[in-house]
């Protein structure tokens, strides 16, 4: 698919512009069953946009790749299998009515060079996922049209870590399909003006925001929690507890607690964190 767009970019026999053709983007990073629900709600979203500016049909595409986390299951294997339906039947949906507009892309996995060419030939990149920690493609994509005459608008659920940093981008509720629409519109129809203006209030943090910055900063925090324990008084080390986890990662990382910590427990936290919204 990548490649697709690549040599579509530099198709000289091509009447318009490519980014006429690959106007709306997301690549999901995961395809446990929550975020294939999330796919299935932007398709909703995006088709809702079509009914309602019908105009929109003849130049705007909706490009939705997926790509299988790797720490993916056999148990969510059915129920994933029931969600993809649905995500296909609004796809199939979608193309009926209006032939061409949507296309669903499932890859094994999805590399550097690969997702800043997709970023590059995008309009709008749309990142909805229901709750996320970080990611990282949001900042991938206001970089990668950090020299484009029309920056690339991202819109950005409200649940996700990179909607605190990256200003300049449209905050959605991705629950709430008549929100995702409205800014899907706003994003597709905004000036140049404000495409450059959100750009440059997001590139300035991703230029401050290195990986040194950050480590002198995660320094900083060590030895300020350091300097409140020796405050405190006491030995700090004689009161802790060592102990090996493995978070899910094939190597271990070792995590320390105090004598008085009380851990959760994790069939409470189960029981409450799955019917969360």
């Amino acid at each position: 698919l990548a490649s697709a767009v690549c040599l579509a970019l530099d198709d000289p026999a091509r009447p318009r512009d490519a980014r006429e053709l690959v106007a709306l983007f997301w690549c999901d990073v995961t395809f446990t069953v929550l975020f294939t629900v999330e796919a299935a709600l932007k398709l909703l979203a995006f088709e809702q946009l079509l009914l309602s500016e019908p105009a929109l049909a003849s130049s705007v595409a909706l490009v939705q790749v997926g790509v299988k986390a790797r720490g993916f299951t056999p148990a969510a294997q059915s129920v994933y299998e029931g969600v993809r339906g649905e995500v296909e039947e609004v796809v199939a949906r979608i193309n009926g009515r209006f032939p061409g507009a949507a296309t669903f892309e499932e890859l094994p996995t999805i590399g550097l060079e690969q997702r800043m060419a997709l970023w590059a030939a995008a309009d709008v990149a749309c990142f909805t996922p229901l709750r996320e920690g970080l990611n990282s493609y949001p900042l991938e994509v206001v970089y990668a049209s950090r020299a484009a005459a029309a920056p690339t608008v991202v819109i950005l659920s409200e649940f996700m870590a990179c909607a605190r940093v990256l200003n300049g981008g449209l905050r959605v509720n991705p629950w709430d399909t008549q929100m995702v629409q409205r800014a899907m519109e706003r994003a597709l129809l905004m000036g140049l003006a404000e495409r450059r203006a959100r750009r440059e209030r997001d590139l300035e943090f991703i230029r401050l925001s290195t990986l040194s910055s950050w480590a002198q900063r995660f320094v900083a925090d060590l030895q300020s929690a350091n300097r409140c324990a020796q405050a405190a008084g006491g030995d700090r080390h004689q009161e802790e507890h060592w102990e090996p986890i493995g978070f899910g990662l094939a190597g271990l990382r070792r995590a320390a607690w105090r004598a008085d910590f009380q851990p959760l427990d994790t069939s409470e936290v189960l029981v409450a964190y799955r019917p969360a919204p």
